[in-house]
């Protein structure tokens, strides 16, 4: 009895192991989302970890610009020789203390931090060039895959035709130009499907090339979604709002501006003070050592001649600079998306109206020809043409999603947080 149920035991263990083997590799072969291409590229991808590093850069530079200034210790002898032998001379230490006056570390710790936020911003847009990347690049394996897909339908279609035709010619319906026009249309037909072949490999290559999977599971084939949709004036605000470009001038004018305060204040100068102690050895009248004496001393470099006077029409002049810079990228942004949006109604229009009254209507004109001959009511010829019409109205219907999915791409990467 313990023996059967050991056995039992046994045998429902490698079910359980097969059906997790079974939907691991299910898992394995569900197909590749964007949103999974996305987050591997943007955790492996170098362009991102060197502008982390960047803002890290910037972040120390901040930290010591606005640290005070080391003390200055030192030994200090005087009166060394008395030319008679007598003991002589002062022997001490002082210590010496700069101080910066008029805020100096805290502008120059303010343009450290604007800096940082400069950096920052161009991170922001390092991760949004990449998330535009590889979405650009799954949308491309999305979109080569159903074009292979049609490919090979115009294939199958021109192999049916090369048999149909010689099928005619045997029975004298056609003669042997429909024969050889038929055969130069599938080697037509067999060469187009290999391109879109090999162009869907180099799209998966630099899929996997972004997303630094060389190993990447080709039979993950993405599945071509609707594209989401949008609303104008919901985009606009969201496009102007969140771009990273705008956002990096953004941080350049206030760069700039920290810029300027740090070169007004750098006209004050640094107060050094200076406390000394030492020992004398020269004697008194009385034959014992002077000893110990102490002093004090406090400097100032008078701002008479250097007034910091070009480098604050410098960072003047680099502010202007800035602010030019953010009208003109925020007229070039304005222009980015009215071309964007164009682009994106004329495709959504366009696949709508294929996919919800031309391809409706190609196949069911297919469908019919394709009745009708099998009745012997049409010739073959027509059920060709249709059925070629149906693939080339699908083909369009593809290139029109690209076309939206690319526009959308270029939308939603500007807009949104990530």
């Amino acid at each position: 009895m313990t023996r059967c149920w050991v056995q039992g035991a046994r045998v429902l263990g490698a079910v359980l192991l097969c059906w997790v083997l079974g939907a691991g590799s299910a898992a394995a072969q569900a197909p590749l989302t964007m949103d999974q291409a996305v987050r591997v590229a943007v955790e492996r991808h170098p362009a991102i970890r060197e502008a982390a590093a960047q803002v890290d850069e910037a972040r120390g530079l901040a930290q010591q610009a606005g640290t005070p200034r080391n003390p200055v210790i030192g030994y200090a002898a005087d009166d060394l020789g008395t030319g008679n032998g007598s003991p002589a001379g002062k022997h001490g230490v002082f210590v010496e203390v700069p101080i910066a006056l008029g805020g100096r570390l805290g502008a120059a710790r303010a343009a450290g931090e604007a800096l940082v936020a400069s950096r920052e911003a161009a991170l922001e847009s390092a991760r949004r060039v990449v998330v535009a990347d590889a979405r650009s690049r799954w949308l491309a394996v999305a979109i080569a895959a159903r074009q292979l897909e049609n490919q090979e339908s115009l294939a199958t279609l021109a192999d049916e035709s090369v048999d149909i035709a010689g099928k005619l010619f045997n029975v004298g319906l056609v003669d042997r130009a429909d024969v050889l026009d038929a055969e130069a249309a599938r080697a037509e037909a067999r060469a187009h499907r290999d391109e879109a072949n090999a162009a869907l490999d180099a799209a998966w290559e630099q899929l996997a090339n972004i997303m630094g999977q060389p190993d990447l599971n080709r039979a993950r084939a993405p599945q071509l979604p609707d594209v989401p949709a949008l609303t104008r004036d919901d985009a606009r605000v969201r496009f102007m709002a969140e771009s990273p470009m705008l956002a990096m001038a953004r941080q350049e004018m206030a760069r700039q501006r920290a810029l300027v305060t740090s070169a007004q204040k750098n006209v004050w100068p640094d107060l050094s003070l200076k406390a000394e102690t030492w020992f004398d050895r020269e004697r008194r009248s009385s034959g014992a050592a002077k000893g110990w004496g102490f002093g004090a001393e406090a400097g100032l470099r008078l701002p008479l001649f250097d007034r910091n006077a070009g480098q604050i029409l410098a960072a003047n002049a680099g502010v202007r600079v800035a602010e030019a810079a953010f009208e003109r990228s925020e007229a070039a942004m304005a222009d980015t998306f009215a071309a964007l949006w164009a682009d994106y109604t004329r495709a959504t229009a366009r696949a709508k109206a294929l996919h919800d009254d031309g391809l409706p209507r190609a196949e069911e004109a297919y469908r019919l020809y394709l009745g009708n001959f099998q009745q012997m009511a049409s010739p073959y010829p027509q059920v060709l043409m249709a059925r070629e019409r149906l693939i080339r109205t699908r083909e369009a219907l593809v290139e029109a999603l690209a076309m939206a999915w690319k526009s959308w791409i270029g939308l939603s990467t500007r807009m949104e947080h990530l």
